[in-house]
């Protein structure tokens, strides 16, 4: 039986990590959830299962279904993973804040490819609680140079935190669903864009070349990373397509 909470209970001191899984179940059976479940700060894990010929954990999980096996959450998001791709991580927080299922203050959401080493994801609480940036990368993030998508890697205040791990304030990235909700966004931008448009939608004002996020790179290990959305042939076109469309909003 899944815990709910009222709305005004808001959890501090632990945060949930939420990862994606669609093709890769051996880096998170071997290697991510051991690791996560080290980790003190952790209040639960939450893998979002896309495909269900990757399932595990649960003998069974239909779509829309959430089984809690003690400190793990396996929901079912075979739908979802059809119409928003990489995009549901974020509907399936707002989703969970709105049952009131999701009541800690903040979230840790990674992919599947990266490991991080003990005791490292404390360092991304501790700067989110210094309250300078909006989101946080525990990678590394990008800027963006006469409006074009930088590809060189950066640390510290960036324009651009990577899909890859990304902290933030789970309110924050309510707001921002919600906004994308409410505009009709093209498919493949928040479909395997969504960070770059979270980056952009989680500000208030909208000025996402301000260098507003923050990259903290911490020690970690890359798992298999086999069909990645960064492996594609046209990436950088869709990441500069992209961040031309979001720029255009803001005239």
């Amino acid at each position: 039986m899944l815990r709910k909470y009222k709305k005004t209970q808001i959890i501090r001191n632990k945060f949930p990590v939420m990862v994606l899984n669609y093709m890769r179940p051996e880096n998170l059976i071997n290697f991510i959830i051991p690791a996560l479940l080290k980790e003190p700060i952790i209040s639960k894990i939450i893998i979002v299962h896309g495909n269900k010929d990757t399932v595990f954990g649960v003998s069974e999980l239909l779509d829309d279904e959430i089984k809690q096996v003690e400190n793990i959450w396996h929901v079912g998001n075979y739908a979802k993973n059809t119409e928003l791709r990489c995009f549901r991580r974020w509907d399936l927080v707002y989703t969970l804040r709105k049952k009131g299922l999701l009541n800690e203050d903040c979230i840790l959401i990674q992919d599947d490819d990266i490991m991080f080493h003990l005791n490292e994801i404390n360092k991304l609480y501790v700067k989110y609680n210094e309250n300078t940036s909006v989101l946080i990368s525990g990678s590394f993030g990008r800027n963006i140079i006469n409006n074009i998508y930088d590809c060189n890697t950066v640390s510290g205040n960036c324009d651009i935190v990577i899909g890859q791990s990304i902290f933030g304030s789970i309110d924050t990235i309510c707001r921002a669903v919600e906004e994308i909700k409410n505009k009709n966004i093209p498919n493949d931008i928040i479909q395997y864009e969504d960070d770059i448009t979270m980056c952009y939608f989680t500000l208030k004002d909208k000025q996402i070349k301000n260098k507003q996020h923050l990259s903290v790179p911490l020690k970690f290990t890359g798992l298999s990373s086999n069909d990645a959305v960064s492996s594609r042939s046209n990436h950088l076109e869709m990441r500069n397509r992209t961040l031309t469309y979001l720029l255009n909003l803001s005239l």
